[in-house]
């Protein structure tokens, strides 16, 4: 193939190689044509089409052949992530260059996850740092794809699912719900498990997929609003709960800030003395009481708000009647 043909290609050279003929014929073809054109083979790493796995797999011959001034900056930032990974010593720059190599690396290199254990690591590192560092809810389809992929095969996902919900995007919850209705068992299985802050009856029950979807869809569309981040995690326990449900928030009808860091706003003095007496009911009345709350504010803000300012004694009265 000669120069023009190369760097014209929709698909990368060496890409190619590695995706149709496998890693050692790629290496194999990059060195032989870095011995004869090095200037080609500096263009084909340095073509904004290049996927980041090939550079992954070829960063100890570059290094080894010091060619590491003679890349672009996308290259050499996503090199020295790989070092800094590989020393335990991981630091992302919170700049628009480094983010924006760090989503060159996911997006490109999310279909070869499982290439190698410091792949899949390196992976994890720099879907965290978008969620954490970029704030770059953009990437969220793509760690979702990575959770549900490894977890079919058995692999490492806890960091991943830590990112996905530190976004306190109610997007992510909404990607986890719609896979209830993947033909997958382990997708399902996976879904299941992440969901189990949705109090949904017959969850055991694999011939009721489709009660499972429509009555936790309905419950999230409901009470996303009043739903507050724990920080539950997989390092903690084998079946955390990310998200709670505020009786309280769905009582008063504060929506919460779910992406705040502290997940609602400040109660007023009224809502204090309203919620005093909430807070001393058994859980099924505050259940009873916020559900209805929830309906009357829905259909009619003038009657929600003579009903709230009623005593829980009248409120309750008026629910059962």
């Amino acid at each position: 193939m000669n120069k023009s043909n190369i760097l014209t290609s929709k698909e990368n050279y060496l890409d190619q190689i590695r995706l149709n003929k496998g890693i050692e014929k790629m290496k194999g073809a990059y060195n032989d044509l870095l011995s004869h054109n090095e200037e080609e083979a500096l263009d084909m790493l340095n073509s904004e089409n290049l996927q980041f796995p090939t550079l992954f797999v070829l960063h100890g011959e570059i290094k080894k052949q010091r060619l590491l001034d003679k890349l672009n900056s996308r290259n050499k930032l996503a090199l020295n992530i790989i070092n800094t990974v590989f020393s335990d010593n991981i630091r992302f720059d919170s700049d628009e260059e480094n983010h924006k190599t760090a989503k060159w690396m996911l997006e490109t290199g999310y279909e070869s996850d499982g290439l190698n254990p410091h792949y899949d690591e390196l992976l994890d590192k720099v879907a965290v740092a978008l969620i954490k560092i970029y704030n770059d809810h953009d990437s969220l389809r793509i760690i979702e794809k990575l959770i549900y992929n490894r977890y079919n095969r058995g692999s490492y996902i806890y960091d991943l699912v830590w990112a996905f919900f530190e976004s306190r995007n109610p997007e992510s919850i909404k990607m986890v719900v719609k896979r209830l209705l993947s033909k997958d068992s382990k997708d399902l299985e996976l879904s299941q498990k992440l969901l189990g802050f949705v109090p949904c009856p017959n969850r055991e029950n694999e011939h009721d997929i489709i009660f499972q979807y429509k009555y936790t869809s309905r419950w999230i569309s409901e009470n996303l609003p009043y739903l507050c981040y724990t920080g539950d995690h997989f390092q903690q326990t084998p079946c955390p709960i990310p998200f709670e449900l505020s009786l309280e928030n769905k009582y008063l009808q504060n929506t919460t800030q779910l992406e705040s860091p502290k997940n609602q706003r400040s109660y007023t003095e009224d809502e204090l003395s309203i919620l005093d007496d909430f807070r001393k009911l058994e859980p099924d009345k505050q259940e009873l009481l916020s559900n209805h709350s929830h309906f009357l504010h829905k259909i009619s803000k003038k009657r929600w708000k003579k009903w709230i300012n009623k005593s829980i004694a009248d409120q309750i009265e008026n629910v059962n009647l």
